[in-house]
């Protein structure tokens, strides 16, 4: 088999997949991106807690799945994950409606919306139970399912090449590095207990 060199078009995107991961290379830039099979064992899990909690109260339910949803979005958080997080909150709406559906059979969608999607926060259709307690200013506190597509997207900050931790020359270095992580590590409570 002869290749003509003058038709041959090596692309200058490379792709592979290792580890959960998928990995391209655009160009220059190397970017992490998530395999698709990684997405797969997750949703299974939360599909098991839902049959397993068919008959819970809507409460126990959140409880049950928020932890999943933050470990599972807080793995994959540093490469580029987006789309995966979107996917992941479409699928698992999709499961709630069904689940709310097999709850109560006989009753009108208009019904099961009310019941368990509430706007909070200045957002529409979360699946949210209310806490039974009361807020300074009087309004109802709720616990809302955690949404995948809201976990900020966190690269790693590379150490520079020269850099010692054991080195006292160093130490501001690092200091400005940990304290620069755990700026970024805060974000809305979730109360998971």
């Amino acid at each position: 088999m002869r290749y003509c060199l003058n038709r041959l078009k090596i692309p200058n995107v490379l792709r592979m997949a290792f580890g959960g991961y998928g990995y391209s290379k655009i160009k220059r830039d190397k970017v992490q991106i998530q395999a698709r099979p990684s997405c797969s064992p997750f949703l299974m899990k939360a599909r098991s807690i839902l049959r397993v909690n068919a008959t819970a109260p809507q409460i126990q339910l959140i409880y049950a799945l928020n932890p999943v949803i933050l470990g599972w979005t807080n793995y994959h958080r540093h490469i580029v994950a987006t789309r995966m997080f979107r996917k992941v909150d479409y699928v698992l709406w999709h499961c709630l409606w069904r689940w709310a559906k097999r709850r109560h059979s006989n009753k009108s969608a208009g019904w099961r919306l009310k019941r368990y999607w509430h706007s909070i926060s200045g957002r529409s259709w979360r699946f949210a139970a209310e806490t039974g307690k009361r807020k300074p200013d009087g309004g109802k506190d709720w616990l809302p399912l955690v949404c995948a597509n809201q976990t900020m997207i966190r690269r790693h900050l590379k150490i520079g090449s020269n850099a010692n931790p054991y080195d006292s020359e160093w130490r501001s270095y690092f200091a400005a590095r940990g304290t620069a992580k755990r700026i970024g590590a805060t974000g809305p409570d979730y109360r998971l207990s």
